[in-house]
């Protein structure tokens, strides 16, 4: 009896399923017909609109011609050129939506010399004013052949548009029988819905076992995921957590859940998480905020939260996800973006489409501009063409110019333009520019933004100009000249583009592969640690050792190849205290160990402040590596006598390992060490910065030592005052 009953109840699902599935397949059939019908219905208003536009557009036309017939306004004849462009892409787009009906088509297709008639009679008596005067134009004018025109385009207009309105009427009808059939497909389904709904009470009881196993395989998700999740009492306690608070953390579950979770907040954030918590005791909604939690090693990570309250539970449910890599990445955005807003030149940073992101506050100055009134517009928006200069072209070659990069992916260095410049007041200033446009490529190779890099040459251009009064053949050698700068900058923007694209493939394409190999090499000891002997165990490690080592020489290689583009910033460089701050910010003392310092008075110089920083920490961090193994480190820092008058010649000298002094040449050449890595660790890049760096400064460096009894590096720069 039970089976026959089982099998009936069986049969009757599957008839009310193969039902369902009917009422489903006619619902969705009357739907897509439903869709169908109010798509054309909106295709007509489309047509209807553009008829609309097109016909209003027309009589702008006409009416901006009769104003600058009458009375000459250069303003009437350039909003008769728009209204006519507006009119052109409106016959466009009636052409491109009538193109499924045979009879409006045709209608449109006569509306194109209608309108070309319209537009070469209002140009030809724009014309007429030009060459003859007012009196001729309003005499044209008279004639009414314009009007006559108009009157026709206005003829097919309304042919069209009552076609369309019948076109609409129609549909309308349609769409409303598609209706009804919805109406009545959905009253079928709900009935046998209805039937189903009371087979689902015989059901209840195999549901409490599907629920029970999808209660299962939730559990098994929450311990799983990546982010933290977890329930939290209105009491302030932990109530349940998933594992990645631990590997996030560090403390284990027992630890987290023993104490309120405020105990390991960063005491800036307690308060405010104090009073989230409480709204989420209100029964406010999901609320999502972001705090600091104390990791077992003393560190804080950023986590950012949505939660959810359960007032009648007095719980609330939350999940955070670790954010502290984007917190740190936010910060360097914004440090570098400072930079970038301070940089002495006159920069302009642009997207594809040619609006302002970002501008330093050298471009402002020149450009007599403020930051917030120019971010986000478009480029030609903010900078326009002097309208009191009739063969102004500084827009259009700029903008040919920023073309051609975004269609090559190559810098395009233009010749020195006239670009006048807007005061504050509305006038203009005369101004030339020698402009650079260069592409920034994004991880995907696509063009992410464009750097405008402008010189404001006014003064070079105007003294050229008065120059010129004096000879043709002063003028022929500025020319000269002019050529032979512009082709430099062609040669010397080549360069920069082969080094940043060497760059990019240094910095992208070698440190992914290297993050793989140190990771997978952590998984693989954390993994199969127990199973490995203590020579796999040593392989592992050393997979990992060469993976960072690798890491660190493509940074120092990048510092490197930096170091040698980067623009000198000369300034007078305290150098006493530029050392001081080194060994302060190296920390260099540390337990068990202690430097016995001797540093000497040092002169002032004429450098750039960054990179001879980058000079003393390499020969300081080299002295006090390499007297790391000496029971009494003892590091001098002096200068010495020169070898010419003006020089000033710095040294550091240690009382640690030295070297042979037969090879001192090499120690300043790239991937040059005279230890082994095993002695004292190193990429060899070091010493071949300092090279650069005081090669660019025009000075020179050496060294003298001998094994075993320490070394001495020395430079020499001209001093601040030679």
């Amino acid at each position: 009896m039970s089976f026959s009953l089982e099998r009936r109840i069986s049969l009757g699902i599957a008839a009310v399923l193969a039902a369902l599935l009917l009422m489903a397949g006619g619902a969705w059939w009357s739907v897509a017909r439903f869709q169908a019908m109010l798509a054309w219905v909106d295709h007509t208003h489309q047509v209807l609109y553009g008829l609309e536009a097109l016909q209003n557009h027309v009589l702008q036309v006409q009416a901006e011609s009769q104003r600058y017939t009458a009375t000459g306004d250069a303003g009437s004849r350039d909003r008769w050129s728009a209204a006519t462009r507006r009119a052109e892409d409106d016959l466009a787009r009636l052409a491109a939506l009538t193109a499924d009906n045979p009879d409006q088509r045709a209608r449109v297709q006569a509306l194109g010399p209608q309108l070309a008639a319209i537009v070469s009679q209002t140009r030809a008596r724009h014309e007429l004013r030009q060459a003859r005067g007012a009196e001729a134009a309003l005499a044209e004018m008279s004639r009414g052949t314009v009007r006559a025109a108009v009157e026709t385009l206005g003829g097919t207009l309304r042919a069209a548009e009552e076609a369309e309105r019948r076109l609409l009427a129609q549909r309308s009808d349609e769409t409303q029988a598609a209706g009804r059939t919805i109406i009545a497909t959905a009253v079928a389904s709900s009935t046998l819905a209805a039937g189903l709904a009371l087979l689902g009470v015989i059901f209840a009881l195999r549901d409490l076992a599907a629920r029970r196993r999808a209660e299962a395989e939730l559990d098994e998700f929450f311990a799983l995921s990546q982010d933290l999740l977890c329930i939290a009492g209105f009491d302030g306690y932990f109530q349940r957590l998933n594992p990645a608070w631990e590997r996030t953390l560090g403390f284990t579950t027992a630890e987290l859940t023993a104490q309120p979770y405020a105990d390991f907040l960063h005491p800036e954030d307690r308060e405010a998480t104090r009073d989230q918590a409480a709204r989420q005791a209100a029964g406010r909604d999901t609320m999502a905020f972001e705090n600091r939690y104390r990791c077992r090693d003393g560190s804080y990570r950023w986590l950012q939260w949505n939660a959810r309250p359960a007032v009648q539970e007095g719980r609330i449910f939350a999940t955070a996800r670790d954010i502290t890599d984007r917190r740190q990445l936010e910060q360097i955005h914004q440090h570098f973006r400072a930079l970038f807003e301070s940089l002495p030149g006159l920069y302009l940073v642009l997207t594809p489409d040619l609006r302002i992101v970002a501008a330093s506050d050298a471009y402002l100055q020149a450009t007599m501009t403020k930051r917030a009134e120019i971010i986000g517009r478009g480029l030609f928006e903010v900078f326009p063409d002097n309208p009191g200069d009739p063969a102004a072209t500084g827009t259009s070659n700029l903008r040919a110019s920023l073309e051609r990069v975004l269609r090559t992916s190559a810098p395009d260095t233009m010749a020195i333009q006239k670009y006048d410049v807007r005061r504050p007041d509305g006038s203009f200033e005369v101004r030339y520019w020698s402009p650079v446009n260069s592409p920034v490529l994004g991880v995907d190779r696509r063009i992410a933004y464009l750097i405008h890099r402008v010189e404001d040459v006014t003064d070079f251009v105007q003294r050229k100009a008065a120059a010129a009064d004096g000879g043709a053949a002063l003028q022929a050698r500025l020319e000269r000249m002019e050529a032979e700068v512009f082709h430099s900058s062609e040669q010397v923007q080549a360069v920069n583009a082969e080094l940043e694209a060497f760059t990019y493939s240094v910095s992208h394409d070698l440190r992914a592969p290297l993050r793989h190999i140190d990771g997978f090499a952590g998984l693989l000891a954390k993994h199969a640690g127990p199973q490995l002997d203590e020579q796999g165990r040593r392989y592992v490690q050393v997979i990992s050792d060469a993976a960072r080592k690798m890491g660190r020489l493509i940074d120092d290689l990048l510092a490197f190849s930096r170091t040698g583009r980067a623009p000198l910033h000369l300034t007078s460089v305290d150098q006493a205290a530029l050392v001081a701050a080194v060994i302060r910010e190296g920390g260099y003392d540390g337990p068990g160990r202690t430097i016995e310092w001797h540093l000497a008075p040092l002169p002032a110089v004429r450098a750039d402040a960054a990179l001879l920083r980058q000079v003393w920490a390499n020969y300081l961090d080299n002295a006090v590596k390499y007297s790391g193994k000496v029971p009494q480190p003892r590091i001098e820092v002096g200068t010495a006598a020169g070898a010419a008058p003006g020089e000033c010649v710095c040294f550091v000298r240690d009382n640690g390992a030295g070297f042979d002094p037969r090879y001192a040449d090499q120690l300043f050449g790239v991937f040059q060490r005279l230890h082994t890595e095993a002695e004292f660790e190193g990429t060899g890049i070091g010493l071949a910065n300092v090279r650069r760096i005081i090669g660019r400064h025009g000075g020179r460096t050496w060294a003298e030592g001998a094994v075993g009894a320490g070394a001495t590096f020395y430079f020499a720069l001209p001093a601040a005052d030679a």
